[in-house]
C-alpha cells in the first residue's frame, strides 16, 4: 500500500477510500472490541496523514526538543476539534487532544490553572450537536497572572479552535474566522 501511495498519491487514497465507503467495507462496528480492521485502519491512517504533514522552521525554534516544560493557552487545548459538523463528523475510539499530546509525549504542561479556569466557562458556555456548531467560546479576559504562574515553561502554545461544517460556515467576523479581542490580547 506504501509503495501504491507513493506512486499514485493523495487521488488513490480518495478513491480507495471512496469506493470503501461505498461498498460497506468501513461500515461501522457495534462492538466494544478493536477489531484487526480497526487496527490496520489507524495504522493507514496515522501513515496517511504524516505523509501529509508539514513542519514550519521559524529560524532555528521549530521543531522544538523532545521533552521539557510547555505552557499551553487557548479554546483548542483541551476542546480540540476532530471534526466537522453534518457529514464533517467522524466517530471515533478515542480523541487525543493538544494537551494530551504533549503529555503522551513527555511533555510537562505548565498551565494547569488557566487550563481548569478555561473549563469552567467552556462549561458554562452552550453547545449544541448534530448539523450546527457550536459558538466558539472566547478566551478568558486577562490572562496574565496565569501566564505568570506558567513562567517555568520551556515554550508557550496558543491554539485557536473553530468548528464548522454544514450549514455552519465560517465568517469574516471576531471571533470566528478573524481572532477575538481576548485571543488577540492574550
Amino acid at each position: 500500500m506504501k509503495k501504491f501511495l507513493k506512486r499514485y498519491g493523495a487521488i488513490a487514497l480518495a478513491v480507495i477510500l471512496l469506493i470503501n465507503s461505498c461498498t460497506g467495507v468501513y461500515a461501522a462496528t457495534t462492538s466494544d472490541e478493536i477489531t484487526q480492521r480497526e487496527t490496520n485502519n489507524s495504522e493507514f491512517a496515522y501513515y496517511a496523514a504524516t505523509q501529509g504533514m508539514v513542519l514550519l522552521e521559524n529560524n532555528g525554534t521549530l521543531p522544538i526538543a523532545k521533552e521539557g516544560k510547555v505552557a499551553l493557552f487557548g479554546a483548542g487545548v483541551r476542546h480540540t476539534v476532530k471534526g466537522g459538523t453534518g457529514s464533517g463528523d467522524v466517530n471515533q475510539r478515542a480523541i487525543v487532544t493538544v494537551e494530551q499530546g504533549f503529555e503522551n509525549a513527555g511533555y510537562t504542561v505548565t498551565s494547569d490553572a488557566y487550563l481548569d479556569a478555561f473549563d469552567v466557562k467552556w462549561n458554562e458556555s452552550p453547545h449544541s450537536g448534530g448539523m450546527s456548531a457550536p459558538p466558539p467560546v472566547d478566551d478568558l479576559d486577562d490572562i496574565d497572572a496565569y501566564i505568570e504562574e506558567a513562567k517555568g515553561a520551556d515554550w508557550a502554545f496558543y491554539v485557536v479552535s473553530r468548528n464548522s461544517g454544514e450549514f455552519a460556515d465560517r465568517t469574516n467576523t471576531k471571533l470566528d474566522y478573524e481572532l477575538s479581542d481576548n485571543e488577540l490580547a492574550n
